[in-house]
């Protein structure tokens, strides 16, 4: 087992991309991983989900187009939450007691920035935070993730997007 220390470091692997991301260890462990389709992101995503699981955390998959949030849920076992990133906004603001207007201009920029500003509640915290399809969530609205959603500031965080995993565990 390779232990990491420098806050960025490259490797290239080829094969089992599932069972050799979660053999590294790094603190704060934040691991993006970039790949081709076909190359093993979301079985690593949901290896992750359930390692989280069966530690009896609770891990929060969010991405950022639908067919892929359905298409975890499907591949993923029951517990936790997996949502795109509009619905967990949206979700927040209805558990405040707030109702989205989406048909306002500039609504999405809104729900984002309302979720933001709300408090936590138990509700919306988790374990580990896993983030596919990365590179199509604009930083402004993924940077405050792991403070808005991550149980303890202890928690190692990880991280992924589709062509890439960012996640927190």
């Amino acid at each position: 087992m390779k232990r990491l220390t420098a806050p960025s470091s490259n490797i290239r692997v080829s094969g089992g991309l599932a069972h050799w991301a979660r053999r590294l260890e790094f603190d704060p462990f934040r691991l993006r991983v970039t790949g081709t389709a076909g190359s093993g992101k979301t079985p690593l995503t949901r290896a992750d989900f359930c390692a989280t699981l069966d530690a009896g955390k609770r891990p929060l998959h969010v991405c950022f187009n639908r067919p892929l949030a359905d298409h975890f849920k499907h591949i993923a076992p029951a517990g936790g939450r997996a949502c795109t990133y509009h619905l967990l906004c949206d979700r927040r603001l209805r558990h405040g007691g707030e109702t989205p207007d989406f048909s306002i201009l500039g609504a999405f920029d809104r729900l984002h920035k309302r979720a933001a500003e709300l408090p936590v509640s138990a509700a919306f915290l988790f374990d580990t935070l896993i983030v596919d399809e990365g590179q199509d969530i604009p930083e402004q609205w993924g940077s405050s993730w792991p403070e808005l959603t991550l149980r303890s500031s202890t928690v190692r965080p990880c991280a992924s997007s589709s062509s890439a995993l960012r996640a927190a565990r």
